[in-house]
């Protein structure tokens, strides 16, 4: 390498390198070791994920090396025994309880049972503060927890929380949407039935909730529509805060119901709808009544309108945006 380029200050080669993809800055640290060092260096850091697991969080001197602001840590657990996991779990609770981990992360993705979610987060004496965390995805890691049922007892304050993501929904995950309900703007939560949908919608401290994605998932069990008696007035409260609202329906649990949602939601701007192709049944029901229902609001410029099909023929998306 010429000795030119050696020369160049920090700030200079910090400047070139913000220029590279991810790919090409991983290329350049195996140019030589001052390279490196600046690529390694927490202004690089920062903008990183960190993917924690049994295979690489391995021994303490791994343990201190991940010790970084890391922007982003995704934390899965694959252990085999339970011996295994539990030194797993000790270490990713000291990785957690770091200032640099806590004081910088922004986004966490928790792919562990809610067993290991508490041996993470309840295990510690003091509450556990990340202050700049803004999105957490939780989800289980084996379809085969999808029924635990465990209360959360998780001991964290996460101030700056806005969006949370629950790719399986259990009745214990209805207490920790409870707890992060009060500044949350954005939720999306997968569901095997309607009354953990209910709970979640009954919650009567969402002050900034914008956005919510329900996604209806099948179990393999029978599945209970959802109809108007179900919607009182804690669930129309919480319809009433969103501006756009997204429904991916595998189970036509919806099909009953959107003249209520609409009916709730007054200050829908934007809604999506996916649904499963029908059955032979729901074809004959959908010939049976009619499924088009259209809603017109006032607002602003004269009055707007939001046209949705409902059809529980064939696989149909509908995106509406309201100027």
């Amino acid at each position: 390498m010429s000795s030119t380029i050696q020369s160049l200050p920090v700030e200079l080669l910090q400047c070139i390198f913000d220029k590279l993809s991810p790919c090409d800055r991983e290329r350049a640290t195996l140019v030589c070791h001052q390279w490196c060092q600046i690529l390694r260096s927490d202004h690089y850091i920062r903008r990183m994920a960190l993917t924690v697991t049994n295979r690489n969080l391995c021994s303490r001197q791994m343990l201190r090396r991940m010790k970084r602001p890391f922007r982003k840590l995704n934390i899965e657990d694959g252990c085999e025994s339970e011996g295994e996991r539990g030194v797993f779990l000790a270490r990713v609770r000291k990785l957690l309880a770091s200032k640099q981990i806590r004081r910088n992360v922004c986004e966490v993705r928790l792919e562990v049972s809610q067993r290991a979610l508490n041996a993470v987060f309840g295990h510690q004496m003091a509450v556990l503060r990340f202050s700049r965390l803004v999105g957490i995805v939780y989800t289980p890691g084996s379809r085969l927890l999808v029924h635990e049922d465990i209360p959360p007892a998780i001991k964290v304050r996460v101030p700056s929380l806005t969006v949370l993501k629950i790719d399986v929904f259990t009745s214990a995950a209805v207490e920790l949407v409870r707890m992060a309900s009060r500044r949350l703007e954005s939720l999306s939560m997968r569901f095997l039935d309607k009354a953990m949908l209910l709970d979640v919608l009954e919650i009567e401290s969402f002050a900034c909730l914008r956005y919510a994605g329900l996604f209806a998932v099948s179990s393999g069990k029978d599945f209970v529509k959802l109809s108007a008696l179900d919607f009182g007035p804690a669930h129309r409260a919480t319809l009433a805060r969103l501006d756009s609202l997204e429904v991916r329906d595998a189970v036509n649990m919806f099909g009953d119901v959107f003249d209520v949602i609409f009916q709730g939601a007054t200050n829908l701007v934007q809604f999506s709808h996916h649904h499963r192709q029908a059955s032979y049944e729901d074809r004959l029901k959908s010939r049976a009544s009619d499924t088009n229902s259209t809603r017109s609001r006032g607002g602003g410029g004269g009055g707007a309108r939001v046209a949705v099909a409902i059809t529980a023929a064939y696989v149909q998306e509908e995106a509406v945006t309201v100027g």
